[in-house]
């Protein structure tokens, strides 16, 4: 079943040490963000 907006079917996280430093990424196939929709019509930034 895909994600309730995104219709993303595949994620991948990535963990990733750089020195004193990490990173985590989340990839998915989904559709993305809208470039229209205004920043803080929802939760989060």
């Amino acid at each position: 079943m895909p994600a309730k907006y995104s219709g993303a079917r595949n994620i991948a996280l990535r963990w990733r040490e750089d020195g004193p430093s990490y990173t985590f990424e989340v990839i998915d196939d989904g559709l993305g963000i809208a470039s229209d929709v205004p920043c803080g019509s929802g939760h989060g930034p």
